[in-house]
């Protein structure tokens, strides 16, 4: 296998990614070739190991930056971290999606046998399905709560001709309801986050003790 051969592999394999992550990753390996010339191509196709072995390396160099980004926004850190955010250096924030998407990429191009691939992708997207289920009843009861609180706030008004002490205690009821239900909210989007990126990180693992 020369050069050639070695890099169009390695864009099949790495096709899928973002443009910016996929022109980076073939420009690493082009400097690689260009760096080594045509007489050490074959020492640097022996260090790499097989197109579908380093782009697995890339792919899960990728997957550990991205959930390195996504940690520092679910736990803000201070110090150093703080001070390479304040220095001008653009960060780029990916979404939700491409971090699933990357797993799945990676776990596509590990050099792993078939069923324990899809062992993995079927295990991924299980939890994920689970999680949007567990957010989707998080969201709804939240919902009951804020409607049941704004409704007891306006009935509660009506009450305040008859006993003041009654009408306080309905509003502040009302408004005990409303902020659980704003706070199931908060609570459920960034439990949702930690379990998919813990789930992630379980599938990082197994993947890596291959």
């Amino acid at each position: 296998m020369n050069r050639k051969e070695y890099l169009k592999q390695l864009e099949k394999y790495l096709r899928r990614l973002p443009s910016e992550d996929y022109q980076n990753a073939i420009d690493y390996f082009t400097e690689l070739f260009d760096e080594a010339g045509p007489e050490r191509e074959a020492e640097v196709i022996a260090d790499l190991g097989s197109p579908k072995e380093a782009s697995a390396e890339i792919l899960s160099a990728l997957l550990d930056k991205q959930m390195e980004r996504h940690n520092e926004l679910l736990l803000p850190s201070t110090g150093s971290h703080a001070k390479e955010s304040n220095d001008g250096s653009p960060k780029r924030k990916g979404s939700l999606f491409s971090v699933i998407l990357l797993v799945v990429l990676t776990i596509c191009a590990a050099p792993i046998a078939a069923p324990l691939a899809i062992t993995a992708v079927i295990f991924l997207l299980c939890g994920v399905l689970l999680i949007l289920c567990m957010l989707f009843c998080l969201f709804t009861v939240g919902i009951a709560l804020i409607g049941a609180g704004i409704t007891a706030a306006v009935q509660s008004f009506t009450l305040l001709a008859g006993s003041f002490a009654v009408f306080a205690m309905t509003f502040g009821v009302s408004l005990l309801f409303i902020g659980l239900g704003i706070f199931l909210f908060v609570a459920g989007i960034f439990l949702s986050k930690w379990m998919i990126f813990t789930l992630i990180s379980m599938i990082n693992r197994m993947i890596r003790r291959r």
